[in-house]
């Protein structure tokens, strides 16, 4: 197998490395490693690092001809795993072996992860911005029959918050999905009283509202509004089901936290591949998210068309019924 890489570009104002991977049988895919400034740990010089690291690696491994793509995949995780690489750089690596599988077989990325999978997957309209950009996006997009809506609320105060949120949902109608992102701006006390609050609105679920991810398991004995997992689920160093709950192991000042959260108030993963690390893990996370019923939500990272198509692959393979957050 052999790996070339671009100079980086930029995209959405941050570089961009685009990759290609090329197999034994002479088939080549491409893919992006974009680590996102602010939420991603690594930066573009480990990414460029980690690359050449790769090359060297990558030489030795052979695929075997007629495996399909998740056993390839699976191997291919298990193959590159004692390197460490970081997440932007395996979800290039893996998006990458996709795309150079859907040329080998002549499929469609999103049959490769899973055959009955549609070609479409629908995605909720984001809003954020000023008040009157959000006021604006959402009014227009409700009048074109958009009926799930994201709103970005960790900026504001509180007060400001609910405002928004009522006057959001005076535009959406009372029959749309309302989900609110808060960006781990709230302390526990503060989302204890915002969330009482929220209730008039029929909010879908709240994603990440605390700063500290150990007060979520205070926080979920008696939010009524589901919490969506994010960020969380990107720190977590291992993951597992005990019964009905999900136990997340992360690292807290150079020591293990566990975290015990009772499924039934989780409102969905919220999986970004570009943070997470790569398609294996994203897969990994939505198999234990299925056998829980929580809902699977496929995220951008504000990609390039390369990495957002796989995206949306991913998104149609792993939770076609599910309502996503991809850019488009």
């Amino acid at each position: 197998m052999r790996l070339t890489h671009t100079q980086p570009t930029i995209h959405h104002h941050r570089p961009v490395f685009v990759i290609s991977l090329s197999l034994e049988s002479g088939h080549e895919g491409q893919g992006e490693c974009a680590p996102l400034p602010g939420f991603s740990h690594e930066t573009i010089e480990t990414v460029e690092k980690e690359l050449t690291i790769a090359k060297q690696v990558l030489v030795d491994f052979s695929e075997t001809i007629t495996a399909p793509f998740l056993t390839t995949l699976s191997q291919f995780h298990d193959y590159v795993y004692p390197f460490h690489f970081s997440p932007s750089v395996m979800f290039g690596l893996e998006s990458a072996l996709l795309d150079a599988y859907s040329y080998k077989f002549k499929t469609p990325h999103h049959l490769l992860i899973h055959a009955s999978s549609p070609s479409s997957v629908s995605s909720n309209v984001l809003l954020m911005g000023s008040k009157d950009e959000v006021w604006q996006k959402a009014s227009t997009m409700a009048k074109k029959g958009m009926t799930v809506f994201k709103l970005k609320l960790g900026h504001l105060e509180a007060i400001e918050a609910l405002q928004l949120v009522a006057s959001v949902r005076d535009r959406i109608g009372p029959s749309s999905q309302l989900r609110l992102d808060i960006n781990r701006a709230w302390s526990l006390n503060t989302a204890q009283h915002m969330i009482q609050d929220l209730l008039p609105y029929n909010i879908s679920y709240i994603e990440e509202p605390l700063q500290y991810p150990h007060d979520l398991r205070s926080l979920f004995k008696k939010t009524p509004i589901p919490i969506a997992l994010d960020e969380t689920l990107q720190q977590a160093e291992s993951i597992f089901l005990q019964e009905n709950h999900i136990i997340l192991t992360m690292q807290n000042n150079n020591s293990d936290t566990c975290v015990k959260l009772k499924a039934s108030n989780i409102g969905a993963f919220v999986l970004k591949p570009t943070l997470i690390g790569g398609i294996s893990r994203t897969i990994q996370f939505a198999n234990i998210a299925k056998q829980l019923g929580i809902p699977v939500v496929i995220s951008s990272s504000y990609e390039s068309p390369i990495g957002t198509s796989c995206l949306s692959a991913i998104a149609s393979g792993l939770s076609p019924n599910d309502t996503h957050g991809i850019d488009v």
